[in-house]
């Protein structure tokens, strides 16, 4: 029986084969989407979410079948299945992030989308967000109704960067053939971090 090959240090690094899991201490939030679209609702008293969906030509989902599924979470993975050509065509999903009623940011909606938001280069960071799940049916890119549409996310407001971290382990095949070096704590706040230039604060 051949032997197994232990996994290799960047193993860790790479994409995983499947959809990342939600991560921990993220608040959940499921809406079902009877008003139609766009469908806004508060995440807390500052922020909330608004589902847009531009639609483009109007009389592709005024004569589709209203209980047609034009996106679906389950349907994300099944890359395999070859496009049915009598299917509804997709629709460019969005979540918009408010502050009050300003829009403040935007990501696609997609199936295990992690992100920080705003993600601009100059904007600080406010809301962490994933993607868990969603349906889309076509009745509710028309208007009101019970369609079986859903979106859910979880998120939590983005924290402040730790000021000390620990170093990521080692491996053991490559602590022993550096010599097993220990690894060692950071600090990076204010009060460890020495200051540079001769005037006084």
């Amino acid at each position: 029986m051949p032997s197994v090959l232990p996994p290799i240090p960047v193993d860790r690094f790479l994409v995983p084969e499947g959809r990342p899991p939600v991560p921990a201490g993220l608040a959940r939030s499921r809406q079902v989407l009877v008003r139609g679209v766009p469908f806004a609702w508060p995440l807390d008293l500052e922020f909330g979410l608004v589902l847009f969906v531009p639609t483009g030509s109007a009389v592709l989902w005024r004569d589709a079948d209203p209980t047609a599924i034009v996106a679906d979470s389950q349907l994300d993975d099944a890359l395999s299945v070859p496009h049915d050509p009598e299917a509804s065509p997709g629709a460019p999903a969005r979540i918009l992030l408010r502050r009050g009623r300003t829009v403040i940011a935007a990501a696609p909606l997609v199936a295990g989308l992690w992100r920080v938001l705003p993600d601009g280069g100059n904007d600080a960071s406010i809301v962490e967000l994933y993607v868990v799940s969603f349906r889309l049916a076509a009745g509710t890119l028309r208007g009101a109704g019970d369609y079986g549409s859903f979106v859910e996310v979880a998120w939590r407001r983005a924290a402040a960067g730790a000021s000390g971290f620990a170093v990521p382990p080692i491996d053991p095949r490559v602590a022993e053939r550096l010599g097993h070096p220990t690894p060692r704590a950071v600090d990076l706040s204010a009060a460890a971090t020495p200051r540079r230039g001769g005037f006084a604060p």
